[in-house]
């Protein structure tokens, strides 16, 4: 199913990492062209650029088709999120932002899709970030500033995020890889 996704040489033994990492770009791609069909109908406050990380998603795809790279790709996947939650999460409340929690999913495809050394780096990359975020509520001013922001949004945002959230750690957990090679994922 996901094999004209794949690069033309690849080493056989990595069949596998592959067609997942390839099937998690590919689903990450969908739910954000269905998350902004979703913004256009529902109101969820949220600005998270839905459109233009599917297009970044479906360009991934392509490199690595035809560069092979699954470390390159991953890394840049990553970065993709990366540079979309810190942000975000600086107006959606900090260290108590969702997009923060969002983040702690980046490490484990790190881990998960990647390699050991890839996994350490972006767990190393967000514990520092939320040290940071700590560090920057030094008084009960900012503290409450970043509390507030949390107030603005409305009920959907949160449904949104959460429906969201569990379902890949939910499709690593119970995901059985014979299964998933057998269905050419």
């Amino acid at each position: 199913m996901l094999d004209w996704l794949l690069p033309k040489e690849f080493n056989e033994h990595e069949i596998v990492n592959n067609k997942i990492l390839s099937g998690f770009i590919l689903f990450t791609s969908v739910i954000c062209f269905i998350a902004f069909l979703l913004s256009l109908i529902i109101d969820i406050k949220d600005t998270t650029p839905f459109f233009s990380i599917a297009c970044l998603n479906i360009f991934l795809l392509l490199i690595f088709k035809y560069y092979g790279s699954r470390l390159l790709v991953g890394n840049l996947w990553i970065i993709i999120w990366v540079s979309i939650l810190v942000p975000m999460s600086f107006h959606t409340g900090g260290i108590y932002s969702m997009d923060y929690y969002c983040l702690m999913l980046l490490p484990l495809m790190g881990f998960a899709l990647l390699d050991y050394k890839s996994g350490l780096f972006w767990l190393f990359a967000f514990i520092s970030f939320g040290c940071y975020l700590w560090g920057i509520i030094d008084s009960p001013e900012k503290n409450e500033f970043f509390r507030n922001q949390t107030l603005v949004f409305t009920k959907n945002y949160y449904l949104f995020l959460n429906s969201f959230y569990f379902h890949p750690i939910h499709l690593i957990k119970n995901t059985n890889l014979r299964f998933v090679w057998k269905i050419g994922l």
